[in-house]
This record gives C-alpha cells, sequence and structure tokens, in this order.
C-alpha cells in the first residue's frame, strides 16, 4: 500500500527521531504547517518538500519511496588536467 505525502512525512519525522516541533524549527516551518501537512489538510510546495527533506537529512525522493535513506552527498567536480 502507498502512502500520501502526509504519511510519509510522518513516518520520517519519526525515523529521523524528531518531534513535530522539532521538524518545525530544523525546516524553518511553523509547527502549524508540519500538523496541516502531516494531517493532510495542505500539500506542500516544491521549495517545502526540499526543505523538509533537508532538515530530515535525506532526499525527496524519500517522499516517492518510502525509504528513509541519507541524503547523497554532492559530487564534487575534479580540475582539468588532473587524475
Amino acid at each position: 500500500m502507498q502512502k500520501d505525502f502526509s504519511g510519509m512525512l510522518r513516518e520520517l519525522r519519526k525515523q529521523a527521531g524528531l518531534s513535530q516541533e522539532a521538524l518545525a524549527r530544523k525546516a524553518n516551518l511553523s509547527l502549524a504547517t508540519i500538523t496541516k501537512l502531516e494531517q493532510g489538510r495542505v500539500q506542500p510546495s516544491w521549495e517545502t518538500v526540499k526543505a523538509l527533506a533537508e532538515a530530515l537529512g535525506t532526499s525527496c525522493q524519500a517522499f516517492e519511496q518510502g525509504e528513509f535513506a541519507p541524503a547523497p552527498k554532492p559530487r564534487t567536480r575534479r580540475k582539468a588536467g588532473k587524475s
């Protein structure tokens, strides 16, 4: 059974060991927003999804995949001419 965004947010938040209040602080969102998102009363903007993923220490894809996975590390570019 596939979960909707609200269910995934709640699950990811609990897996990260965060309360709604702590997630709100880390994502720079209001507690009311987190509550409404978890209740399915509002849908998030893309900016909100990115802020939540960063605060949870995961990727945006985790909301689709239903798996808590650390956010991928940014790739570093090698300088031209070096091996």
